[in-house]
């Protein structure tokens, strides 16, 4: 846990893949690429066959208070790597799910401006289970029909401001979301959903932003935790 921390990125940060560095690919393989559990609103990492773990995000936050993510750069995902092993289900090569390219897990105070996120190989910005998120002038692009490539994903959040972004990408523009029921330790019947609050999303704004391509405002597909304006 740690309280105002503020990360500033000005030149470019990209991620190791096959296609820029084999130590990349390597890592990948062998697992030391680090791999996270699901979250325990989710019933798997959602992606390469509902895996059950997932690749940890390029940038990843938990459990911090006040978190800036700003600069004039470019953080790279090295996303077509990821989306060519995803159209051939290539479990060898990617043993869990695709990383986000941000995410922040409980985090108070989460602010993210000025950057250009570029090729994800998963959703482009997830916040889960945060409070107090305002993403804003940040350019995110990735090609058309990129697998999964979502734009800004808040998931289980609380009050969220999403303005003046510029957004081309391969699916989702934002796609609000609140968890996704399934079998096992995050089934419907436990006390977290049934409360109907625990797993909520509620009072997100979104504003003055620019869509390409992409898929435009979807709610869900993952709102068992109930979404509320």
């Amino acid at each position: 846990t740690s309280d105002r921390t503020t990360l500033v990125i000005d030149g470019t940060v990209l991620a190791a893949t096959g296609t820029n560095s084999a130590f990349g690919a390597e890592r990948i393989r062998d697992g030391t690429w680090p791999q996270l559990p699901p979250l325990p609103s989710y019933r798997s990492s959602e992606d390469m066959g509902n895996s059950r773990l997932q690749h940890q995000a390029l940038i990843y936050a938990r459990d911090v208070r006040d978190l800036r993510i700003t600069g004039t750069g470019v953080v790279d995902g090295g996303g077509p790597w990821w989306w060519d092993r995803f159209d051939a289900m290539d479990r060898d090569s990617v043993p869990a799910g695709r990383p986000n390219l941000i995410q922040a897990v409980n985090c108070t105070g989460l602010e993210l401006d000025g950057l250009t996120l570029r090729d994800a190989a998963f959703w482009t910005v997830h916040p889960a289970y945060c409070t107090g998120v305002h993403v804003h002038h940040v350019t995110i692009r990735a090609r058309m029909y990129a697998p999964n490539v979502d734009g800004i994903d808040p998931d289980s959040c609380r009050d969220v401001l999403i303005e003046d972004n510029d957004i081309g990408c391969g699916d989702d523009h934002i796609a609000i979301k609140a968890g996704r029921c399934g079998p096992g330790r995050n089934d419907c019947r436990l006390p977290e959903y049934r409360d109907g609050t625990k797993w909520r999303t509620e009072n997100v704004t979104v504003r003055n932003n620019l869509f390409r391509i992409g898929m435009g405002i979807a709610v869900g597909a993952g709102s068992s935790g109930s979404i509320r304006g």
